[in-house]
């Protein structure tokens, strides 16, 4: 709240009161303030500030600076701006005096995020806009290990996590992360995220200061840095404006039902990415538009599977699981596009060879694999086996949990990072499968127990377990999902990140090429 004289704020702006008075009623009328005019002479007024007003000026001197003379410029940056407001205004002076190309991609995506809170990800899509925006505290490595990202040191002592912030870290606002803000983000992944299952084991999160925190456990859980460092779990800040705010290396701009666009966050403490710009829309035409001023390439990346996954309580042999997951891919194979590559049945089976323990099968059907399960029911009648319908909408079946459900297996998409022992790490923490598998004694060893026998590591273990419930036919793979996208020719050093996303800060514009 601003309280001043009318009379001695009309001399700092050289007008009259009278002009003053229409002033701040413009102003008032276009929500930049609220303004409470004085009573009598003498009285004062008040003015609370509604908008940033030095982030709309400096918005809008950024988009005039190409166009400004090196005195204006020079002027533009004497200016009373705050540190982080000069910091971004000399960034785009910089990149305009020495004449750097802004270089921007435009990536087309079919369903378009509606929202990007980083604890309510469940997409690919999220995934994707999510990895340029946000970071984590812990980051995975290519050669799969844990490594700290967001902090400088961290120790358990007990059962507490003491985690140490790095100092230099920025959101896209120039406001410095603080240990505040790591607890308001673990506080919501406790209570209000798609993964409360995994951060409700904390205890309790004490903040020493701004860049120490504590994590209280009841007792040490295993492996809790590989939760730190998914995408989930990405460090954020809400100012109640309209999008959140990152550390990483991009920042939105625009966000509406058709498109997200993503600028270079100049605060970001890393290198400064060659694309400045991304959008992801859904605008078919503007994508055409796009490819038509340059060269492209197809850039095919790896963000889901789908497979069958067996109810391990149901008392089916591995001749009967191999059966019926056979007769599936031959009805996917019927009913799914021909351009997808999907699994190959192990082989062709006459009525009356395979029998199984009850003459009926109960699966779950999906309003996606409803015509492919239909004719699934067809075809079975050979076999004298009927099958019985236990239908769902798909987010009945995403917030239900598989033991609650009375079916012999299901047709189940999953991504997963595709290295072990993530691949394992994943399918036991954040997807399905550890609805009906977690709990068995293997799956406990390796997210529970704190040590292993000699010569194990974790990458065994993690391999041995999922090979086994793959020979066993618990788990048949179907297809794999891919994603193209067009990018310029003359682009390298293109990066696939684990579940598909592709790390754009990386991209090196070869425009000799």
């Amino acid at each position: 709240m601003i309280i001043f004289l009318l009379i001695e704020l009309s001399e700092y702006f050289e007008v009259s009161e009278r002009q003053m008075g229409r002033l701040l009623k413009k102003w008032q009328e276009d929500n930049l303030i609220e303004y409470q005019s004085a009573s009598g002479r003498g009285n004062k007024a008040s003015i609370k500030l509604i908008k940033d007003v030095e982030s709309l000026i400096l918005k809008d001197i950024i988009n005039r600076v190409p166009d400004l003379s090196v005195e204006e410029l020079q002027t533009i940056l004497e200016l009373p701006f705050e540190e982080k407001s000069i910091h971004v205004l000399q960034q785009t002076v910089n990149n305009v005096v020495l004449n750097v190309k802004e270089e921007q991609v435009v990536i087309p995506y079919t369903n378009l995020p509606q929202t990007l809170n980083p604890s309510h990800i469940s997409t690919i899509e999220e995934a994707q806009v999510v990895y340029q925006i946000f970071e984590t505290l812990y980051r995975l490595t290519v050669d799969g290990k844990i490594q700290r990202n967001l902090i400088s040191y961290d120790e358990w002592i007990d059962n507490e996590l003491h985690l140490y912030l790095k100092k230099e870290v920025s959101f896209s606002n120039g406001d410095m992360l603080v240990a505040g803000d790591v607890k308001t983000v673990l506080d919501n992944l406790r209570t209000d995220s798609l993964y409360t299952r995994l951060y409700n084991m904390i205890e309790d999160i004490i903040v020493i200061n701004d860049f120490k925190l504590i994590l209280k456990f009841e007792t040490k859980p295993k492996l809790f840095e590989y939760s730190l460092a998914q995408r989930y779990s990405s460090i954020y800040k809400d100012t109640g404006e309209e999008y959140l705010l990152g550390t990483g290396p991009y920042s939105i701009s625009k966000f509406d039902e058709s498109k997200i666009e993503v600028t270079y966050n100049a605060f970001y403490r890393g290198s400064q990415p060659e694309i400045h710009h991304i959008t992801f829309t859904s605008d078919v035409e503007e994508v055409m538009k796009s490819n038509e001023e340059y060269q492209t390439k197809r850039v095919l990346t790896h963000f889901g599977d789908e497979f069958v996954l067996f109810n391990p309580s149901k008392n089916y042999s591995k001749a009967q699981r191999t059966f019926l997951s056979d007769m599936l891919l031959v009805c996917i194979s019927e009913i799914v596009n021909g351009n997808v590559d999907i699994a190959k049945p192990t082989r062709q089976y006459a009525p009356g060879e395979i029998k199984i323990s009850k003459e009926y099968v109960k699966v779950l059907v999906i309003d996606f694999n409803k015509p492919v399960y239909e004719l699934f029911r067809e075809k079975m009648k050979a076999f004298g086996i009927e099958v019985i319908f236990y239908e769902l909408t798909n987010e009945e079946y995403l917030n239900s949990n598989l033991l609650n459900m009375d079916v012999d297996f299901v047709w189940m998409f999953e991504s997963y990072n595709q290295h072990q022992p993530f691949k394992t790490l994943d399918l036991l923490t954040h997807c399905k499968f550890q609805e009906w598998y977690g709990d068995f004694e293997d799956a406990r060893r390796i997210t529970d127990q704190a040590d292993y026998r000699p010569n194990e590591s974790l990458k065994s273990l993690c391999n041995s377990f999922l090979r086994k419930i793959e020979l066993m036919k618990y788990m048949v793979p179907i297809f794999v999902h891919e994603k193209s996208i067009e990018l310029p020719i003359t682009m390298k050093n293109i990066k696939e990140q684990p579940y598909g996303t592709i790390d754009f800060r990386m991209i090196i514009n070869d425009n000799e090429q």
